[in-house]
């Protein structure tokens, strides 16, 4: 189904890069890298092409937003699709205006993240 889909997933939380990748691996997404913190993930991403970008926002070393705007200064990155996954509702309006397309709340039901995905077209 998914299987050509390349994603990014990015939590500094084990168990949350867990459970995420399980959720993703169940909806039918078999290419999913796992990256601990933003610098990490910023490695990765100068590295390699990804369909998809989800991120936390809270991190340590480099967190979202500073990993968002990374993203879309560079020329190559800027139209990625980027999913922004957190705890905390009052990250969901930061996060659109530096750049995300759209918002999780964590905890989050498999049902819910479908519906993000799908409307940024996955």
């Amino acid at each position: 189904m998914n299987t050509n889909i390349k994603i990014l997933l990015v939590d500094d939380f084990k168990l949350m890069l867990t459970v995420s990748s399980t959720i993703l691996n169940s909806l039918g997404f078999e290419q999913i890298q796992l990256a601990h913190n933003g610098r990490e993930a910023w490695e990765c991403l100068q590295r390699e092409p990804f369909d998809l970008l989800m991120t936390d926002w809270d991190m340590p070393e480099m967190n979202g937003g500073d990993l968002i705007h990374e993203v879309r200064k560079h020329p190559e990155l800027k139209d990625l699709p980027i999913l922004v996954i957190t705890g905390d509702s009052h990250y969901s309006q930061t996060a659109l205006e530096r750049g995300a397309n759209a918002v999780l709340l964590k905890p989050f039901k498999e049902s819910v993240l479908r519906e993000r995905l799908a409307e940024l077209g996955f």
